[in-house]
């Protein structure tokens, strides 16, 4: 049997040249650097509530982080989507949009080596960085912008993985306290309020995701309307994780959690989209798939499609499948118990 030759006259890719850039140091001495840093705050790290998490100081290079933030703020994000979990937030997942040194730094995170320092840190084993960015990248925020609190999809449905980790890394020099736009993290139950971060440049925040691990920066933003919030956010995930961390199985939206006191409902639309993005509660697992704890019930119409609207689809559906003889019946019917 021949094999045909099929290679193309000419390179199918290009070569360019890119300007020297500051990168990371992922080399041998670097990472046992890492590592060790790692290993040492793994019991900090898992002992921390409301769940596991590490906030850190100047974890990079502040020069590195300088040129980071430059061709951060060259960027042209497209169009914010306001609904009522979030307002004015603006995302940016594609390295290849930014500069050498942005574009860098994304991808040296996104390394096997840097995981090494995440499973030295978490104790995770196997984590798998996410090429692609769902959800992730540069993300920035404007004057009166919030994000409500939440917790974030469990599933990679391109990569069919399970999302372990998230890594927020701030950008904003001069920060203000009265501008708002910290981290909040809650506990389980969305009844305390555990800790709170503020945004400011080179600092950073790794913590461990689960349907149970609530964070948000709830409050409108108050600073200037020529200031933004900048952070860079990086998910990490594995193939498989303990059942217990799970209440909506192979979850890929976002679940929406009002604070003690408050409540926001969605328009009718965003809900419906909602619900069918977030799943059905784990203990609802279908043969094959892992099942979690049973799911606490979660508040408001978030996840629940409104009942007016299921009546509508069954007329919609009765209408469409029955003949016109026994669709006059009916009708007739429904007219006779209206009385």
């Amino acid at each position: 049997m021949s094999v045909s030759n099929s290679s193309p006259a000419s390179a199918l890719t290009r070569c360019r040249q890119l300007p020297s850039v500051k990168a990371l140091d992922l080399s041998p001495a670097g990472m046992e650097c890492l590592i060790a840093f790692g290993e040492g705050q793994r019991h900090k790290y898992l002992n921390s509530a409301p769940f596991p998490h590490l906030i850190i100081d100047n974890l990079f290079d502040s020069a590195l982080l300088e040129d980071v933030l430059q061709d951060v703020k060259n960027l042209e994000h497209p169009i914010a989507k306001n609904f009522f979990g979030s307002v004015k937030k603006f995302a940016t997942p594609d390295p290849q949009a930014m500069g050498p040194t942005a574009q860098r730094f994304l991808l040296d995170l996104c390394s096997a080596r840097f995981c090494l320092f995440l499973e030295a840190l978490t104790g995770i084993e196997g984590i798998i960085p996410d090429p692609h960015f769902e959800g992730g990248g540069v993300h920035e925020m404007g004057r009166e912008g919030f994000l409500k609190m939440h917790t974030d999809f469990n599933w990679n449905k391109k990569l069919q993985l399970d999302r372990r980790l998230n890594m927020l890394i701030y950008l904003n020099h001069d920060w203000q306290d009265s501008w708002g736009g910290h981290l909040e993290l809650w506990d389980s139950e969305m009844k305390s309020q555990y800790v709170t971060v503020p945004p400011v440049f080179n600092k950073t925040v790794i913590f461990s995701t689960t349907d149970y691990s609530y964070h948000g920066l709830p409050n409108p933003l108050a600073c200037p309307e020529d200031q933004r919030r900048r952070s860079l956010a990086f998910y990490y995930y594995s193939n498989g994780r303990p059942a217990d961390e799970v209440q909506f199985y192979h979850s890929t939206g976002t679940n929406y959690q009002e604070r003690p006191g408050e409540v926001f409902l969605p328009p009718q639309k965003s809900g419906k989209k909602l619900a069918q993005s977030v799943g059905q509660p784990a203990s609802y697992a279908q043969e094959g798939g892992r099942k979690g704890r049973k799911s606490r019930p979660s508040i408001g119409p978030s996840i629940v499609t409104p009942a007016r609207t299921v009546t509508a689809k069954v007329k919609k559906t009765i209408k469409k499948s029955l003949p016109k003889p026994l669709l006059a019946l009916y009708k007739a019917g429904k007219r006779s118990l209206r009385g």
